[in-house]
């Protein structure tokens, strides 16, 4: 599976934002397996890159190597320049938004978890609503989404509070390349959020958050998933994959830092942080930049391997 550079020149907005810049470099610390400490560059320091967010959410890279991501409960979608190192504004997004995605044109796929809609923005400037609904019955709350090499986007539907609706609530939802139409592919993992696709494009992973567990499915065809596989018993919000496909697990609240998975499961070790982590994405021009969100803030550490995207 190629990386694909997928965005051209759509997020030049800047202008002052909140959320403090910082540059406060500090040594990284995990665990004492050498498979962890070999995927880092030798003498690479963590940096909180800026904070002062409620709730940093959903990173997706775009073609420069630049990272979008969400904050939030400040309803706004914000953009960090990798080689300016500075923070803009791409969009003020009521509806919470959460999990992005930069599609091959550059359209950039939003999750409004608390409005309860699938969206795109497309490479115009023009926003337009994709679902908000299936069979009749509002959607749950869009949490992450993920797209393949043809354009097949996959996205969980799930809200992790108390909202109450139609059982099922918390879904995993497929659209084929150039259709609009909903295809519910899985209705029974509770509160699904992180959702990725292995190197190889065989492997769909879920992140289910409420059962405190990682599944994958092998993809069968494009929208069409195998059984369900425990992959590891643990509880992750977000997570990212490198080229190897070894997988890395933002712990929400029950580490501070990301869980390293190796593909067949063995745990690598941990890589700890300050913060609770909620999401990450490999950014920069060469995908060697580990992009980590918290809750408050945003951290990069430089990797000795590449991420997919």
């Amino acid at each position: 599976m190629c990386i694909r550079d997928s965005t051209r020149g759509l997020y030049a907005l800047r202008m002052k934002v909140s959320g403090n810049v910082h540059n406060s470099p500090q040594k990284p610390l995990f665990d004492a397996k050498e498979e962890v400490a070999a995927l880092i560059q030798s003498g690479a320091q963590l940096t909180q890159l800026a904070t002062g967010f409620r709730i940093a959410q959903g990173p997706a890279v775009d073609a420069r190597g630049d990272v979008l991501f969400s904050d939030l409960y400040h309803h706004r979608i914000l953009k960090w320049d990798i080689g300016a190192a500075s923070l803009s504004l791409v969009r003020n997004q009521p509806g919470g938004p959460d999990g992005l995605f930069i599609e091959a044109d550059g359209s950039l796929l939003v999750c409004e978890l608390i409005s309860r809609r699938f969206a795109r923005l497309d490479s115009t400037g023009g926003y337009r609503v994709i679902a908000e609904q299936f069979d009749g019955t509002p959607l749950t709350g869009p949490n992450d989404v993920y797209v393949d090499d043809d354009g097949g986007i996959y996205f969980s539907d799930s809200y992790p509070g108390s909202r109450i609706t139609h059982p099922p609530a918390h879904c995993v939802y497929y659209i084929a390349p150039g259709e609009a139409k909903l295809q519910r592919i899985i209705d029974n993992h509770y509160k699904t959020k992180g959702i990725h696709l292995s190197p190889d494009g065989q492997w769909i992973y879920l992140a289910d958050y409420g059962g405190r567990k990682v599944y994958r499915h092998r993809l069968l065809a494009p929208g069409q998933l195998g059984p369900a596989e425990l992959f590891v018993d643990t509880r992750c919000g977000g997570l990212t994959i490198d080229e190897h496909g070894n997988l890395y697990l933002s712990t929400v609240d029950d580490y501070l830092g990301i869980l390293v998975y190796a593909p067949d499961g063995r745990r690598l070790g941990q890589i700890r942080f300050p913060e609770a982590t909620t999401n990450a994405v490999f950014a920069g021009p060469d995908r060697d930049q580990l992009v980590v969100t918290t809750f408050k803030s945003i951290y990069v550490l430089p990797m000795s391997v590449k991420g997919m995207r």
